[in-house]
């Protein structure tokens, strides 16, 4: 695939998804807005310039810069996945319906610690590369006396 097969693809989905700047549209729809930003990012990871991206959006490149940097920022956040989950789909191999989520196996530094602050380092540490709802019913439970998080019995 080159480039501009890739900057085609990108035009058709702004024109079937509305996403392009027009003066008196409703341009601020939560989901049209985070959409863009994803565009945006993807586009810029492919190495086009601001002001190329900005052209096919109908906007300035200052525009184009913030919505890059957003959805960089929001990477992780689960309504923004949601919401471009289909894009992703047809850009990237990874989208959010198939991330590895964690298992009993990466939860044990969780249930090993024996304080609360050492709780919430590993925590940090091994929730930082998993989605925070495990729809497969993993869940932790609160503390009890001291700080021995586990997974519910099977």
């Amino acid at each position: 695939m080159t480039i501009q097969d890739l900057i085609d693809e990108v035009k058709q989905e702004i024109e079937a998804r509305d996403l392009a700047y027009r003066h008196g549209a409703n341009n601020r729809m939560r989901y049209k807005v985070y959409q863009k930003y994803y565009l945006m990012h993807y586009l810029r990871k492919h190495k086009l310039t601001l002001q190329e991206i900005g052209d096919l959006f109908g906007l300035k490149h200052c525009t184009v810069l913030y919505g890059a940097q957003q959805a960089e920022w929001l990477k992780k956040d689960r309504l923004f996945l949601k919401m471009t989950d289909d894009l992703r789909q047809k850009f990237e191999k990874y989208t959010a319906l198939n991330y590895p989520l964690p298992t009993a196996r990466d939860l044990i530094p969780i249930r090993a610690c024996s304080s609360r602050p050492h709780w919430r380092s590993a925590t940090r540490r091994v929730m930082r590369y998993w989605i925070y709802s495990c729809p497969n019913g993993l869940t932790l439970r609160k503390p009890l006396a001291g700080c021995a998080y586990s997974l519910p019995a099977d």
